[in-house]
């Protein structure tokens, strides 16, 4: 009987070092995920990681502008009466972001919120002269700010807000 129960130990130690070892070499090949975004209109909210991110580190510049040519895919659908709320990551917040859309900074001052809000009327109409646009994309940038030039880009998330 103290033989079945030595097999049966010795099983289990061997099961649990193959857990362990298999475990370790997992976690080795994970890299660290990139802070998130998201965006909630009425009860409808889309998150994104970082479409360019640098674990915290600055972007250089040849890569800041290839990743303004990249679209996430995440989209949203609003209406100029709904509202637009907008969240970052308190790492973000702190080192403060900037709103985009279609290329254009739509607030001169940085952002250093967890959380923001719009009204829809305001990023769709501003779009485009004469009407409200069909379609917006909205970029996050998290940078640093100095005599207000962007400086220190850190992070980039990109969305597609889609008028109702």
């Amino acid at each position: 009987m103290s033989t079945f129960i030595s097999r049966g130990m010795g099983r289990r130690v061997a099961a649990t070092a193959a857990i362990a070892t298999l475990s370790v070499a997992f976690l080795a090949a994970c890299e660290k995920p990139s802070p998130v975004a998201q965006l909630t209109v009425n009860d409808k909210t889309v998150t994104a990681e970082a479409t360019c991110y640098n674990d915290g580190d600055t972007i250089k510049r040849a890569e800041v502008i290839k990743c303004l040519a990249k679209k996430s895919g995440h989209s949203i659908s609003m209406s100029e009466l709904d509202q637009l709320r907008i969240g970052v990551d308190p790492e973000t917040a702190d080192d403060g972001w900037y709103l985009f859309a279609n290329g254009q900074q739509l607030y001169p001052d940085r952002i250093d919120k967890t959380y923001f809000q719009l009204k829809g009327e305001n990023l769709l109409f501003n779009q485009q002269e004469g009407g409200f646009a069909d379609t917006v994309q909205l970029q996050i940038v998290q940078a640093a700010d100095e005599g207000g030039q962007l400086k220190d880009v850190k992070g980039m998330w990109d969305f597609k807000v889609k008028r109702d």
